[in-house]
């Protein structure tokens, strides 16, 4: 009587052959998952800065906000001189949905007023916050706690995500490669531009 062997195994020559197949499967298709999948943190990146400017000129452009006001100071020749204070300078008090917003925290308290904040959180615009408020998407935002009362643009930073203290590093800093900090500034007139923020301790030094 004849009997078939059946073979149930592989031999070393298929089975290398099968994980030579795999790898450049892989080889191939993981680049592509990459680029089609995008990076959470530049994600955050682009809508942070999407949200910024849309907000910011929201409010500012809003003349309800910030009406130009104009101030008539008498002096002692009897002379009368009239100042134009506009944009963000103008702190006087202004109330929506039975709120006050005025002061140094004005324009802090008024975009705050326009995110969705993280459930459970509020916004808290002192000036000794470390964060003034977070949105919904987990970012982290700090607004200028002033009264614009100089020339001198104001900061706004947010962080993206949160790290071990010591690990942030801002976005176009030396030897950051995954950047979570991102930093702009706000001129009195409601102008925003980014700041390139740079860590002079980390940029190489040339003899």
């Amino acid at each position: 009587m004849i009997v078939n062997k059946i073979k149930k195994a592989m031999s070393l020559g298929e089975v290398l052959i099968c994980l030579a197949i795999v790898g450049l499967v892989a080889g191939i298709t993981i680049p592509v998952i990459t680029i089609i999948i995008p990076d959470k943190g530049e994600t955050l990146h682009k809508k942070g800065d999407y949200i910024l400017e849309h907000t910011v000129s929201d409010v500012v452009n809003n003349e309800d906000y910030y009406p130009v006001k104009k101030v008539s100071t008498t002096l002692e020749n009897g002379s009368i001189i009239t100042e134009k204070i506009y944009g963000l300078r103008n702190t006087d008090p202004i109330t929506e949905n039975g709120k006050t917003y005025q002061g140094a925290s004005k324009f802090c308290e008024l975009m705050g007023s326009k995110f969705n904040l993280y459930p459970g959180t509020e916004v808290d615009c002192s000036a000794s916050a470390e964060w003034n408020f977070t949105s919904t998407d987990g970012i982290k935002w700090k607004m200028p706690v002033s009264t614009f009362a100089t020339n001198t643009p104001q900061s706004i930073t947010f962080r993206t995500t949160d790290r071990r203290e010591g690990n942030d590093c801002y976005y176009n800093q030396y030897n950051c490669k995954n950047p979570n900090l991102f930093l702009y500034r706000i001129t009195v007139e409601g102008r925003l531009y980014k700041d390139y923020a740079t860590n002079d301790k980390l940029k190489p030094t040339y003899e």
